[in-house]
């Protein structure tokens, strides 16, 4: 999240690589995910926690809820303007 506030506070818009590199560790879903490997369902030994594959997924899942949550945001705040104009209108 200090990446994104510090874009906001300088006004910069970040690059694609700059965002999506930053999208997976401001998501914060590590906290939420990870513990629950240990604690829900099979043991999981020290060599999967541990594996490319395991930690290439959490970097997919915490990108693509990033990414989702961008977008959800973007429609509601543009949805919001976009209604508060109409009000003025009329």
């Amino acid at each position: 999240m200090y990446k994104e506030a510090e874009w906001l506070r300088t006004k910069t818009v970040p690059t694609i690589d700059e965002y999506m590199e930053n999208a997976y560790v401001s998501f914060a879903l590590g906290p939420i995910v990870l513990p629950a490997l240990y604690l829900v369902g099979p043991k999981l030994s020290d060599e999967d926690a541990e594996s490319h594959e395991l930690n290439h997924l959490y970097k997919l899942m915490s990108t693509c809820g990033r990414v989702l949550n961008d977008i959800h945001s973007f429609k509601v705040r543009n949805t919001s303007l976009l209604l508060g104009y109409f009000q003025v209108l009329l």
